[in-house]
């Protein structure tokens, strides 16, 4: 199901993302005040809304499988969650 763009901003922010200027939004997660290899971005082209297909991309780069990329989109999934699952699976490190 598509989502807008604003709606995605605000939950990447949400969850621990930050947004680093450049010609896209991009987002990654920061730790230890140093920037990860978790990162995605959202186009600054004319579309509303973002389409299913990017949205699978995004799920990707933000190394989460379909069921936790909905809990996450659906805000079922915390901050804190999604910290730890980056860190169980060894995607940032402590």
């Amino acid at each position: 199901m598509p989502r807008t763009k604003k709606d995605v901003k605000r939950i990447l922010l949400k969850k621990g993302f930050s947004e680093v200027p450049g010609d896209h939004e991009y987002f990654y997660i920061y730790r230890n005040g140093k920037k990860t290899a978790i990162n995605t971005k959202i186009s600054r082209g004319s579309q509303k809304d973002i389409p299913d297909g990017l949205l699978k991309t995004m799920m990707k780069q933000i190394r989460l499988e379909k069921d936790d990329f909905e809990r996450y989109m659906n805000c079922t999934m915390s901050c804190e969650e999604y910290i730890k699952y980056l860190l169980d699976n060894k995607y940032i490190e402590e």
